[in-house]
Parts: C-alpha cells; sequence; structure tokens
C-alpha cells in the first residue's frame, strides 16, 4: 500500500547518543563506556509511565542509521498511513557497535565482540521506560 510517498511526507529524524557504562562484551572484555548513535521518528506516548508506542528498528548492515533516513527508506515506511507511521510509533534507530556518527572506543572493537554483549540494556536514554 504505499503511495509513492517523498521527502516531505515523513517527519524529520532526530538524532542522539545513549551511553552505556561499564559494558561488557561476551568474551569478558570491558569498555569503560560504550556510546551507541540512533536516530528517532514520531513522539514517544506514555500509559501508566510506560512508553506503548515504541518500536526498535535494527539494521544488520556496518552502517550507520543515516542510510535509513532517505526518501527510498524513511518516506515509504514512516509517512502517514505506510507500515511504521511516524504519527503513530516512536520509532528507534540504533546504530551498530563501531558504526555510526561517533568514533573512539567502539570504532575500535572487531569480529565476534560487535554483535555478543552480554550489557542487559536499558532504553532510558532514548525516552522510553
Amino acid at each position: 500500500m504505499c503511495h509513492g510517498a517523498w521527502a516531505a511526507d515523513y517527519p524529520p529524524s532526530h538524532e542522539g547518543d545513549f551511553v552505556v557504562r561499564a559494558f561488557q562484551f561476551k568474551s569478558g572484555e570491558r569498555l569503560a563506556e560504550l556510546t551507541i548513535h540512533y536516530a528517532t521518528f514520531g513522539s514517544p506516548r506514555t500509559r501508566a509511565g510506560r512508553t506503548v508506542n515504541a518500536v526498535l528498528l535494527l539494521h544488520s548492515t556496518g552502517g550507520s542509521s543515516r542510510q535509513y533516513i532517505t526518501p527510498n527508506f524513511a518516506g515509504v515506511l514512516f509517512a502517514p498511513g505506510q507500515l511504521l507511521d511516524a504519527q503513530k510509533y516512536f520509532i528507534i534507530i540504533p546504530d551498530n557497535i563501531g558504526h555510526g556518527r561517533r568514533d573512539g572506543e567502539q570504532a575500535t572493537t572487531h569480529g565476534d565482540h560487535c554483535t555478543r554483549s552480554s550489557h542487559p540494556g536499558g532504553g532510558g536514554g532514548v525516552g522510553i521506560h
């Protein structure tokens, strides 16, 4: 049911960084701090103190979330009436470890460490509870 959305049809993204302290990889190696860059579309809606419309959109590429903030992707998925309508959902697109806007310690990770971590996570920094 794609209606040929154009760039103006989807809302602007908002970008930020989520910092995880004392991050431990499955291998046991640790980072004092790990910064994950993310982009969001839409706004969180809460009911009884819990976000009820969050969608975590993961990608399996070595690139950043910025490649998905284009008319070909965001214009088709996030526009009004589309599958992930940003007027209904709060869409969060995190970058993978070692990719995205920020460099530093996270960019030095490699191999199996990038995909298998043992950190329990948490979403308070992105605006969901």
